[in-house]
Formats: structure tokens, sequence, C-alpha cells
């Protein structure tokens, strides 16, 4: 049993201020609204369930990199 679940990882990445900026998805195996709903809630840009189609996520993490760039583009 690992020491800490990807929820607590997750939490402990947002809270501290040198790494609360990393971007975090999810890549598990559970498949529940609430377990997603709950990773959304503490910090995570994204939700990707098992099985994982390796397409899929090269998509999202494009998407969510391009959202990024265009952010900081608006803040300049």
């Amino acid at each position: 049993m690992p020491e800490m679940d990807g929820y607590e990882v997750c939490l402990t990445l947002k809270g501290a201020t040198d790494t609360n900026n990393i971007p975090i998805i999810f890549l598990t195996g559970r498949t529940s609204a609430e377990d997603e709903a709950h990773g959304r809630m503490i910090g995570a840009i994204d939700y990707i369930t098992k099985p994982i189609d390796a397409d899929l996520v090269l998509a999202r993490i494009a998407s969510h990199l391009a959202a990024i760039k265009m952010n900081d583009i608006r803040e300049k």
C-alpha cells in the first residue's frame, strides 16, 4: 500500500507555493463521478480513467498546454 494516494499527492502539490502551479492529470482506475469530482475539486485539470488510450492522453495534454499558453498570452 502506498504511503500517499493520488488525492493526497495532488493536495500536497497544490498546497505548496513552489508546486501549486503544476497542472495535474489523474490517470486512474477509479471511475465513479464522485471520484472525478473530488479530483477536480482538489485541483486536477483533468481526470482520465483506465483503460488508458494513449491518443486520448496526448490529445488532452496538448489541449491543456494550448489553454495554458493562451492564458499566458492574455496575461501579458
